[in-house]
């Protein structure tokens, strides 16, 4: 087997206390990545690296209003959700004789106005028909309307929410994100050109995926990160050879357990972690933005990963694992450093990060 590369790659690293943390299920991968990749000072941290401590703390406190949002129980705009016409036929069928409709469905486009499909309406009434808890239909589409509703008066909430905790760190260190939005659609249209709007048009959860851009992009700077050469052009042997100069790189990529509807099956154990794989041709789920840790590769054709998911305390061996992929799967699902699937990313913006081993000790 190719050599696997111990996570922390730092000089100093030997002189810090190691922070072990859960597997990290918030809605921001990269977090948990990049603390792996290189680790927290801790609590009380000597005085050469209380510069670092300062800055960890300002990420930390954002990340930590983001997860408060994910528990938010008020929804603001609860009584401005819609119901159905009082006037409207569905309050008039009842489970026995909606059946009547649903075996002659030739009326069906102009009662059941309101569903797009006629297939989409066969399965709203058959889901009426398996329930109890609604006597007629229009009560039950109102439920389900009101459901809806209230996830996205939640959802966007939360964004909101979200959005102005990122907001406020790029305030604190001098940035707006309306100037660097126009900015980037100058220097690269091609990543604006899926928005087509101007800032203040975007919507919330939109600007959330922007805004974790300019978080992601704000914390390898800070963070003194390097940008790598390898990209999903080059040859596996590039690869090998960045990891061989600098350990372990972190991308963003649609990658990990929770990419595939099956779990991976076990390989075998190396570097006290268990490797798993999945089968040739396992399904995946739809596209979902992760962040992993290349940690290994070979020259024919296979890489390592580690994914910030799983935990990386050392009492739950079971939970650290590693995973092998393809070559090709890596490259396939790679995104750029703005977070963007894209073969070839403008110069300047990269694939890969990895941490500085000449980190200073002022």
């Amino acid at each position: 087997m190719s050599q696997i590369f111990p996570i922390h790659n730092l000089k100093n690293q030997n002189e810090r206390p190691r922070v072990f943390r859960e597997g990290y299920k918030g809605g921001f991968p990269w977090y948990k990545a990049l603390s792996l990749l290189k680790p927290p000072v801790g609590t009380n941290p000597p005085p050469e690296l209380l510069k670092i401590k300062e800055i960890e703390d300002i990420f930390s406190e954002c990340y930590q209003k983001m997860e408060k949002a994910n528990k938010l129980e008020y929804i603001p705009g609860k009584k401005d959700i819609p119901k159905l016409p009082e006037n409207c036929p569905y309050y008039f069928f009842d489970q026995k004789n909606i059946q009547f409709f649903l075996d002659k469905s030739n009326d069906f486009g102009t009662l059941f106005y309101h569903i797009d499909t006629e297939r989409k309406g066969v399965k709203q009434i058959e889901k009426f028909l398996q329930q109890s808890e609604y006597s007629n239909f229009g009560d039950f589409i109102d439920a389900k309307n009101r459901n809806r509703a209230l996830l996205d008066l939640k959802r966007d909430a939360i964004f909101n929410i979200k959005n102005e905790a990122i907001i406020d760190l790029l305030d604190t260190f001098d940035l707006d994100p309306e100037k660097l939005y126009e900015q980037d659609c100058k220097v690269d249209p091609e990543k604006c050109s899926a928005f087509g709007v101007p800032w203040n048009e975007l919507s919330t959860t939109v600007k959330y995926s922007v805004l974790q851009t300019y978080l992601k992009r704000i914390s390898i700077h800070k963070n003194e990160f390097k940008i790598s050469r390898w990209k999903p052009q080059d040859n596996v042997s590039v690869l090998i050879k960045e990891l061989q100069e600098y350990g372990p790189l972190c991308v963003g990529a649609n990658l990990g357990p929770q990419t595939y509807e099956s779990p991976p099956l076990k390989l075998e154990r190396a570097v006290d972690r268990d490797i798993y794989y999945w089968k040739k041709g396992s399904t995946r789920t739809s596209q979902i933005a992760n962040a992993v840790l290349i940690v290994g590769a070979r020259a024919s054709g296979y890489v390592y990963i580690v994914d910030p998911q799983d935990s990386s305390n050392p009492s739950n061996v079971e939970e650290q694992r590693i995973y092998v992929i393809s070559y090709k799967n890596l490259i396939t699902n790679v995104l750029d450093l703005e977070s963007v699937y894209r073969k070839k990313a403008p110069n300047g913006i990269g694939y890969a990060i990895y941490a500085n081993s000449q980190e200073s000790d002022a």
